[in-house]
């Protein structure tokens, strides 16, 4: 989801956070939910503008599907939360594209505009995550009957969905 309130050069995480919510203090139940997992969020320097970034995710998808896109997005999430980097800026997104080896048409896709072919998909995409499917947060996890799940969430939420799918139970 694409915060176009933010600075498209991101924002220091804490001035964001002050502008934005009055405090980072819901941040500390994201890094209770991550924590099991091994995600720290140990660096997080800057609340980054990511129109760029979802233009090179979108162009991964396109051009190196979608495995090679998840690969992309969990380099970048490294390279924000933990090597404390400014995933809006576009020599970050080369290198997270080259760690990735996505990074033919790379640069083209980072570069281009608003207006383009690449621009407008990537902008119609977040509009109606936004509108047509009432996402305001990331992550958000559209489930089966309707079930929406916002925000991060401890393994054992998705433990039992899942086992509650596989069994043929209902989510609402």
């Amino acid at each position: 989801m694409i915060d176009t309130s933010c600075d498209t050069q991101g924002e220091p995480y804490m001035s964001y956070m002050r502008r934005r919510w009055g405090g980072d203090g819901w941040v500390s139940g994201l890094k209770r939910a991550a924590s099991p997992d091994g995600i720290a969020f140990g660096n997080w320097k800057t609340w980054p503008h990511t129109f760029l970034a979802h233009r090179l995710l979108t162009h991964t998808l396109e051009n190196y599907g979608w495995e090679k896109q998840n690969q992309l997005k969990e380099i970048l999430f490294q390279r924000l939360y933990e090597r404390g980097e400014n995933i809006s800026e576009p020599e970050i997104l080369l290198k997270a594209a080259k760690e990735a080896k996505v990074e033919d048409g790379a640069k083209e896709a980072i570069n281009g505009h608003k207006t383009d072919a690449l621009g407008k998909k990537t902008a119609v995409e977040d509009y109606a995550a936004k509108t047509n499917l009432g996402i305001s947060s990331v992550p958000t996890f559209l489930l089966p009957g309707s079930v929406k799940l916002s925000g991060a969430q401890p393994t054992s939420v998705f433990k039992k969905i899942i086992d509650a799918l596989a069994k043929g139970e209902s989510l609402v």
